[in-house]
């Protein structure tokens, strides 16, 4: 839901700039051409640049957030930049042309067999009308990139809750947090070195960052080899996206099993607890800001991720985010694990083991 929102805005953005350039056009070509040759006709010119720009947007949202959403996943953010907007720019003028020669053949009805027709389109692209455009539109790339790129740096939504100042003042929210945690890392890590190992965990954390994404979730921090993940319950459209996250992202895993085994000799796992409650967010820092959560609903959460070894579960919710959940669900099972200690906690919390139904 989150993939196709942030590609709701992409589309939206391009279509704008679509629109922008297509008034730019009429003026530039006023500038630059002799009123007294064949008119420039805005409508049929507008349409095309509004479906060049819907096509632009939906294949860059493809591109973006789905096909290579992991393909530069390696490079650095400078890297990335710059060739992105090459790939886009080469593939922006590349389809200009083709525009241009439909443009052509559907509103000067130039033969498509005419060369005249291709030399026309290619007199466009190196003209100075074009050359205006791609720069505008190569301004445009790099815009996007860049906002896609540092907004990736910053976690889902916090680029721009920065620019708007929205936590600069904390504010208490209800959200569901889940603690994730690789099961036997000090192991792992003593066996394969400690360099291999921060490797390991690069690839792993690439892997599954797709299916806490497309479940709505926030990768609020990593803390060494752990994730922790939040949803804001107001905001989610499927209770149980957690549960979904959590096994989804296994099956990613289960999916590469091969790859894991043959290069690192081990297939990744992981532990986690789910809780939710009130937590206090707002702005912290002056030379390093970042947006925090506080509360008890953190020290709970990572409490419950902790009773896992104890209790020989790979994942464990409170009773709280239990009731949430309102009835059962046919994909999972539940296991009333009765009232609990916690680790700093006076009061004893409710558990529940959570087991993928069919696993059984």
């Amino acid at each position: 839901m989150k993939i196709l929102g942030k590609s709701l805005v992409l589309v939206f953005v391009w279509c704008l700039a679509g629109l922008t350039l297509s008034i730019y056009n009429i003026l530039a070509y006023q500038y630059f051409s002799d009123p007294s040759n064949i008119g420039y006709e805005f409508v049929p010119n507008l349409v095309i640049s509004l479906f060049g720009a819907l096509a632009g947007g939906v294949l860059m949202s493809f591109f973006e957030f789905k096909a290579a959403a992991n393909l530069f996943s390696r490079k650095s953010l400078g890297q990335i930049i710059i060739m992105k907007s090459m790939l886009y720019s080469g593939a922006f003028i590349v389809i200009t042309y083709i525009l241009s020669t439909l443009f052509n053949i559907l509103v000067f009805k130039n033969s498509i067999l005419s060369a005249s027709t291709y030399s026309s389109s290619f007199r466009y692209i190196t003209g100075p009308l074009h050359i205006g455009t791609t720069l505008i539109y190569i301004i445009i790339f790099l815009s996007t990139i860049t906002y896609i790129q540092i907004s990736r740096v910053f976690g889902a939504g916090m680029l721009y809750r920065f620019l708007l100042g929205t936590y600069r003042t904390p504010r208490v929210e209800k959200r569901i947090f889940m603690f994730l945690d690789l099961n036997d890392s000090t192991m792992i890590a003593e066996k394969v070195g400690h360099v291999k190992y921060f490797q390991f965990i690069q690839e792993v954390l690439i892997d599954i960052s797709k299916d806490i994404v497309e479940n709505g979730g926030e990768i609020y921090k990593y803390v060494g080899d752990e994730v922790i993940i939040t949803w804001k319950t107001e905001r989610i459209n499927d209770k149980t996206a957690p549960l979904k996250c959590y096994f989804d992202l296994h099956h990613t895993i289960s999916l590469r099993s091969q790859y894991y085994t043959s290069t690192h000799g081990f297939i990744p796992r992981f532990k986690a607890g789910i809780h939710m409650g009130e937590s206090v967010v707002g702005e912290i820092g002056l030379d390093k800001k970042e947006i925090a959560y506080s509360g008890d609903l953190l020290n709970t959460t990572a409490r419950i991720q902790a009773k896992c070894k104890e209790l020989q579960c790979d994942l464990l919710i409170s009773g709280v985010y239990r009731d949430f959940l309102n009835h059962r669900y046919e994909h999972y099972d539940f296991e009333d694990k009765g009232l609990m200690p916690l680790k700093g906690k006076a009061e004893q919390v409710q558990i529940v083991a959570v087991t993928a139904a069919e696993s059984k």
